[in-house]
């Protein structure tokens, strides 16, 4: 039972990365093609 927990709690650990991976990638993506065209504008 105990196993069980500590592997669950390591699932969620490792999906909340993953997610916060997956935003921190999108932000930043984001924000090149906000400088890219803020610099076509120019």
């Amino acid at each position: 039972m105990h196993l069980r927990e500590k592997n669950y709690e390591e699932l969620l650990l490792s999906r909340s990365r993953k997610q916060h991976t997956l935003v921190t990638w999108t932000i930043w993506k984001l924000k090149i093609e906000q400088e890219r065209n803020w610099q076509i504008r120019r």
